[in-house]
């Protein structure tokens, strides 16, 4: 919208009278607060508006929750129907066998993909080498960090609170851990 505006001073021995000529003078005009006084006051008046479309607006964030409410009800629905509904739900079931293995296809490919995009930052890289050793020390020292936060302060923490062995824990954790660290799970 782009809009012209005008400035025009009008005299407040009006306003002072009484507070119905106040009031009606509000809901008419609007006034620009920053050049008031005692003796008038600064109207803003609008001039020559035009309307020009802003195009379609996005919003920030997908309507999660209608999406959960609707499937919800939808889902009961759909169960309450029985043999009825029965088609609807085997044809769910195949949009949901098609999606996975759309997503089994994109995992399989993704190392290539990742593999490509690496590629090209390492040819758009200067200093090479100097990246990697910095890359190299902060690696190490998040191996460091950890190591000693899992194996020195846990463990510490466990034994000070509850007056057990840590080490027996850690025994009985262990396979746990290595599935976690080689499958990068959290």
């Amino acid at each position: 919208m782009v809009t012209d505006f005008k400035f025009v001073n009008k005299s407040a021995d009006v306003l002072k009278s009484s507070a119905g000529n106040l009031s009606s003078f509000l809901k008419k005009e609007v006034i620009n607060p920053w050049s008031v006084s005692s003796d008038s006051v600064q109207v803003i008046k609008e001039e020559n508006v035009i309307f020009e479309y802003a195009g379609q607006e996005k919003y920030n964030s997908a309507n999660l929750l209608g999406v959960v409410v609707l499937s919800i009800l939808f889902g009961i629905i759909l169960s309450g129907l029985g043999e009825k509904g029965k088609p609807i739900v085997d044809w769910c079931s195949c949009l949901f066998n098609v999606a996975m293995k759309t997503v089994d296809i994109l995992i399989w490919f993704s190392p290539i993909g990742v593999s490509s995009i690496v590629a090209s930052e390492l040819v758009a890289m200067k200093d090479i080498k100097g990246i990697a050793e910095n890359l190299g020390l902060l690696i190490g020292t998040v191996f460091i960090g950890l190591t000693v936060y899992g194996f020195l302060i846990l463990p510490a923490i466990y034994a000070i609170l509850l007056r057990k062995n840590p080490f027996r824990l850690l025994n009985c954790v262990a396979k746990s851990l290595l599935t976690a660290l080689g499958t990068a799970s959290r």
